[in-house]
């Protein structure tokens, strides 16, 4: 029987079947028989919210995030006396908020949207296949975003709290944004994931 590793087919390692049966149950470590490979380290060190506790609790804690302030918004644009020309901020930052909760939702739960190229498309979901476009979207917002944030922060009609929440979603928006499209190499502007055959 003839056994190769990781897409190498220059490199094979031989096993008599009979004799390994004979040595009765046992477990080898495919990867020790075989030369350093690049590549392999490079998938075992890969990062995702299954192995690694930060990244996970980071996309947990988002998504309560997301999910908390889109009701505050959506509430406090009905609680809202007097309006002005920003007041439609708070109201799209509700489907915003869900939309993205339901983006953190995903990364939770799929662990093949780490490993394959985005856009990522998921063959039994349509709905997992249309949150990969998600943060390509989000850099087109960065810029409008970033202005409204400047006047806002200028606007005396809102208040404090509601000023800090609008900034910290978006920073945490663009900083997803990052994490996702960044290669996960600096730590979810174009991404490139690592990617294996499977």
């Amino acid at each position: 029987m003839n056994l190769y590793f990781y897409h190498n087919y220059n490199a094979t390692v031989q096993f008599k079947l009979s004799d390994e049966l004979r040595k009765g149950d046992h477990i080898i470590a495919i990867e020790t028989l075989f030369p350093h490979s690049a590549e392999f380290e490079k998938l075992r060190n890969f990062k995702t919210p299954k192995d690694s506790n930060f990244m996970g609790l980071f996309i947990v804690a988002s998504a309560g995030f997301f999910l908390l302030t889109s009701i505050f918004f959506l509430t406090q644009f009905f609680r809202r006396k007097e309006s002005n020309k920003y007041t439609y901020i708070q109201l799209l930052m509700f489907p915003i908020g869900l939309i993205m909760f339901y983006y953190m939702c995903v990364l939770c739960g799929s662990v093949n949207v780490f490993y394959f190229p985005a856009p990522y498309k998921d063959p039994a979901n349509i709905f997992v296949s249309m949150t990969s476009y998600i943060p390509f979207l989000i850099l087109l917002l960065i810029l409008p975003f970033s202005v409204v944030n400047l006047r806002i922060l200028k606007d005396n009609s809102w208040s404090f709290v509601v000023k800090f929440l609008h900034l910290t979603i978006s920073f945490t928006l663009f900083s997803l944004d990052y994490l996702h499209i960044g290669d996960f190499t600096a730590f979810l502007i174009k991404q490139k994931r690592c990617k294996y055959d499977l």
